[in-house]
């Protein structure tokens, strides 16, 4: 396949040796594979779907692209060339934080986190690497999602989205209701957040994950009780 190149943002990942791969994605079409990987220990790097060319479109909304290091050598650094008309919005999640991308720019990763660049894109009417309208990235609902996995051991993530500077607590429960950590207490500010619950040296059992959020509309609470089980 050609690519147009005025019709595609362009990321370009390089390892400490040198090592260079581009993706792209796309807000209109279908995806496009990678060739077959490459021999075992050769560098490779792909979307984690296998394609080259991903689509980010009206039909997604929010959509996650992460993008897989396979025999890389750390530090890596990305870059970006986003179109200014681009109509997708793009972030790169590194533990509880998101960076939002706009224009050019690039990022550099010290150490691995899963062999994975987190990259998420979430499809707009208006352009968006042009800066102008960087608050659409953020949420508009707050919301606690289902941690995955589960059933987990020993791990399990969990991901809220804030609309707006929020207090929230995040805590561990057994079923006599005892607090086991908590995980998140303090404010923070609009976007999307994720932790993760490392249950190293916890007993197999179902525990309940209690999320309080206050501050986002004029003081009003919200609360939600999520039971997770830890099967080892």
């Amino acid at each position: 396949m050609l690519l147009d190149f005025n019709q595609v943002d362009k990321f370009t990942v390089v390892d400490a040796t040198g090592g260079t791969q581009d993706v792209y994605v796309m807000d209109e079409g279908e995806a496009v594979e990678m060739p077959p990987d490459p021999p075992q220990g050769a560098h490779n790097v792909r979307f984690a779907s296998g394609n080259l060319v991903e689509v980010i479109s009206g039909r997604h909304g929010l959509k996650s692209i992460p993008i897989h290091l396979k025999s890389v050598t750390y530090p890596v650094t990305l870059t970006w060339n986003l179109r200014s008309s681009s109509r997708i919005g793009y972030w790169v999640r590194r533990g509880a934080r998101r960076d939002v991308l706009s224009n050019n720019g690039s990022i550099v990763f010290n150490q691995r986190e899963d062999d994975l660049i987190k990259v998420e894109g979430r499809f707009n009417q208006g352009s968006r690497a042009d800066g102008e309208s960087v608050e659409e990235a953020y949420p508009s609902v707050l919301a606690l999602h289902d941690s995955y996995p589960n059933p987990f051991n020993p791990s399990t993530e969990f991901r809220f989205d804030l609309p707006g500077p929020t207090q929230v607590y995040l805590g561990i429960f057994d079923i006599l209701g005892r607090e086991v950590t908590a995980l998140v207490n303090e404010r923070r500010e609009a976007g999307y957040h994720s932790v993760t619950w490392n249950a190293q040296g916890k007993s197999s059992g179902i525990y309940f994950a209690r999320f309080v959020a206050q501050g986002t509309t004029g003081g009003e609470e919200y609360s939600k009780l999520q039971k997770v089980v830890l099967m080892k």
